[in-house]
């Protein structure tokens, strides 16, 4: 619990998994200000662990500011960390992509696309090229939807540029010819 993390701290002030579960505990407790903190200080000793970006965000979002995961990738992304820049692009990705999915179920189908296309300028800044296969087959969806065909095509064709065996977007390709 709560004593054993402080304690492993005072040992080691830099154990990132002591530091990730204390802010999952103090977000328990409703005490955000303090979980953030704890798990900044967690993703700047180790920003190559998702794990701490994944609670972070969870962080955000009991606080109701889930957006507040945007606000930190800009940030780093002036301050020019690439490590910190791809671990936040990657959370900021899973958030528009929930928003994304929100839109489409309460049927805004063009701002889900819209969403989907700031995904692929933050997976392409960040070079995040495996997270860039479902993004351009969910516009291709998208676009087939709003029957926009031409725009379909083209991004299952970028699919397939990535990934020539995706079986769905092959199919998706041979239906709109």
């Amino acid at each position: 619990s709560e004593f054993y993390f402080n304690r492993a701290l005072e040992l080691d002030g830099n154990n990132t998994l002591a530091l990730n579960n204390l802010g999952a505990i103090l977000s328990h407790k409703k005490l955000y200000t303090s979980a953030v903190e704890k798990v900044h200080e967690a993703i700047r000793i180790n920003p190559n662990e998702p794990m701490f970006f994944k609670n972070l965000g969870a962080i955000y979002k009991k606080m109701g500011s889930p957006q507040l995961i945007i606000a930190d990738y800009n940030l780093y992304l002036k301050q020019g960390s690439a490590n910190l820049v791809r671990g936040y692009g990657m959370a900021v990705g899973r958030y528009l992509r929930q928003s994304g999915f929100r839109l489409y179920d309460d049927g805004h189908l063009g701002d889900a696309i819209a969403k989907f296309m700031e995904i692929e300028t933050v997976y392409k800044r960040i070079s995040h090229q495996l997270g860039l296969v479902p993004i351009y087959f969910s516009l291709g969806l998208l676009h087939e939807e709003k029957s926009d065909l031409e725009r379909a095509k083209k991004y299952f064709k970028k699919v397939l540029a990535f990934n020539p065996l995706h079986i769905q977007a092959k199919e998706r390709l041979d239906l709109l010819r």
